[in-house]
């Protein structure tokens, strides 16, 4: 029994030595591990300062070997400012104004060539120089206009076509009318006339306003000056534009075919003398 106890007590020591020197082994070997790892981390983060060293130096003997030439290429250059050089180790603030001055000037310059360009072209085109001319003759004729248009209370009417007065001039009493078959004012005189014939100006003026009408039909208005005005009406190719300056005798237009208000009348020429907007009797003018 005792013997039995001995060999168990012998079996367990055994067993615990083995195992103590089996875990003392373990941590052993995973020290060992550990140590190796961490010693190769920190090569691997170990900054050769000679390695760079010598690339410094091989570059910068790379730049001292490409830097002649492009010098030498930038000198040649005719508009080649050296203090304008982005890359150049003189280039600070001074350098920078002078870049920006020159930028300034350069910018001044082409503007001034661009207006001399200008003028250039101005001076040689005979467009330009047509339609300035006719800018001219537009300002002499309403200056001629303005000195021009003058009618006094002694001045005279030429009939502005040749013919008998089918309707007379009546503003304080009411005349007939055939087409409308009806008495009503008459602002103006109503002269036979036979289609296609020519319509002359009675006096000098300055048209102001052409227009078509239900009852006269084409329309001219002139400003004879001081008030005056003539009304032409029953016109047909008209020869005139508004703002023309004309002279008494020149052809306004044609006589057209009456309009529905005088078709019984016939053709004829609707003539109204005002002043001041107050229609006159124009045969008290007329020659």
């Amino acid at each position: 029994m005792r013997r039995s106890n001995k060999n168990s007590m012998k079996k367990e020591k055994i067993i615990m030595f083995m195992s103590s020197v089996f875990v003392l082994s373990a941590l052993t070997v995973t020290g060992v591990y550990v140590r190796e790892k961490n010693a190769a981390g920190k090569d691997g983060y170990i900054v050769d300062l000679s390695e760079m060293e010598d690339q410094v130096s091989q570059k910068s003997d790379d730049i001292a070997a490409v830097q002649p030439s492009k010098q030498n290429v930038m000198e040649n250059d005719l508009d080649y400012d050296p203090g304008l050089a982005a890359d150049s180790a003189d280039v600070q603030n001074p350098g920078l104004e002078k870049a920006q001055d020159y930028g300034m000037d350069q910018e001044v310059n082409g503007q001034a060539e661009e207006e001399a360009k200008k003028e250039k072209t101005s001076d040689s085109d005979p467009g330009e120089k047509q339609e300035s001319g006719e800018n001219k003759e537009v300002s002499r004729t309403s200056a001629q206009v303005a000195q021009a248009v003058h009618f006094s209370e002694t001045d005279g009417l030429q009939w502005p076509i040749s013919g008998n007065v089918l309707l007379n001039f009546s503003m304080d009493k009411t005349v007939f009318f055939p087409t409308l078959k009806q008495y009503k004012y008459n602002p103006a005189i109503v002269i036979e006339a036979e289609e296609g014939e020519n319509i002359v100006a009675a006096a000098s003026g300055e048209v102001t306003k052409i227009y078509s009408d239900a009852e006269t039909g084409e329309t001219i208005v002139m400003n004879l000056g001081d008030g005056y005005e003539l009304t032409y009406g029953q016109l047909s190719n008209i020869q005139v534009h508004t703002g023309d300056y004309v002279e008494a005798g020149k052809i306004l237009g044609t006589v057209a075919a009456p309009t529905k208000y005088y078709s019984v009348e016939g053709s004829n020429v609707y003539f109204k003398l005002t002043k001041d907007g107050v229609p006159v009797n124009p045969l008290g003018k007329l020659g």
